[in-house]
């Protein structure tokens, strides 16, 4: 009887541990799946945190190449603003005082004009580059003579609304 006895003890024991290896097995599964969904998780956090970083030095090198174009053509508007106000000086004089020393200063001055212009050719938009040779056509010896008196005025605005345009944000 004391052997019948001790192999039902014996089957309830080994019932007991297989039942508690099951349990820590079922414990181990469910902690190994909780730290990979965990590790998991903080992947995907890194990489939205990596992404998002991303995303600002994206951003902020299109705003310094916006701003680095602008600067450019901020140069290259008041440059060729420059030539023009020389050349329409240089007319101004020629027109007063018409003499081959004032003629070939406006001469002299509508080139730097023109070299200016190419610039503003260069770095556009369509708009400002419309204006600028608009403005140029108003102090070239060759079509200015046919312009009116406001002509200049009207196309120098002009150019001015055109490049501060292009020049906004």
């Amino acid at each position: 009887m004391a052997l019948i006895g001790g192999y039902f003890v014996i089957r309830g024991a080994q019932r007991q541990a297989d039942a508690a290896f099951a349990a820590a097995q079922a414990q181990a599964t469910a902690a190994i799946t909780a730290a990979r969904e965990q590790a998991a998780a903080a992947i995907a956090a890194a990489q939205r945190g990596a992404d998002a970083q991303l995303d600002v030095m994206r951003q902020t090198f299109r705003d310094q190449a916006t701003a680095a174009q602008r600067a450019v053509r901020r140069t290259a508007y008041t440059t060729y603003l420059g030539a023009v106000d020389q050349a329409r000086a240089a007319q101004l004089t020629w027109n007063a005082n018409p003499t081959t020393a004032t003629r070939d200063a406006w001469n002299t001055s509508t080139r730097a004009v023109g070299e200016t212009l190419n610039i503003v050719r260069l770095e556009g938009p369509p708009a400002v580059t419309t204006a600028a040779e608009a403005l140029a056509a108003a102090i070239d010896p060759a079509t200015a003579p046919a312009l009116s008196v406001g002509a200049f005025a009207t196309r120098h605005t002009d150019f001015l609304t055109a490049a501060r345009t292009a020049l906004e944000p």
